[in-house]
């Protein structure tokens, strides 16, 4: 059979695994990452080259280039967007529902608090957050779509 007529697979964004996963784009993440987030068993199954998947309708927490998969069951750390009800911050145990009413108060000043406090030296998102990342950009997004903007 003529190369000409294979599909080779294309080198693009890592994409979670199917049948089990939605298909969608994950996010890289640190070995630390893994060390901290997933029982030892889990997190020595995956590849250095591993992807966390924050869409909240998908059961797969981690997957690799691979297509190794841990479930999201195995992820210590419950956040935003991942779990609706979970914090938004995994450092700090920031919620939704208090970015929310700040806006509503248009307490600026407590907005800019909760701001300067994921942007801290005392978050600890390599290990905290699921995907490695600070809460900073979720937490303006959500301030935005709040104020309608």
């Amino acid at each position: 059979m003529s190369r000409a007529f294979v599909k080779e697979q294309e080198d693009g964004d890592p994409r979670c695994p199917t049948p089990r996963g939605c298909g969608g784009n994950g996010v890289p993440v640190a070995r630390a990452t893994l060390n901290a987030q997933l029982p030892p068993t889990e997190a020595s199954r995956l590849s250095d080259e591993t992807y966390y998947f924050p869409d909240s309708a998908c059961v797969v927490g981690y997957f690799d280039r691979m297509g190794t998969i841990v479930g999201v069951e195995h992820v210590a750390t419950r956040t935003f967007p991942k779990f609706d009800d979970a914090p938004v911050c995994g450092c700090f145990a920031i919620r939704r529902g208090e970015i929310e009413t700040a806006v509503d108060a248009k307490d600026n000043d407590r907005l800019k608090a909760l701001l300067a406090r994921t942007e801290s030296t005392d978050a600890r998102c390599t290990t905290k957050a699921p995907d490695g990342r600070r809460c900073t950009p979720a937490l303006r997004r959500i301030v935005m779509e709040r104020k309608g903007l």
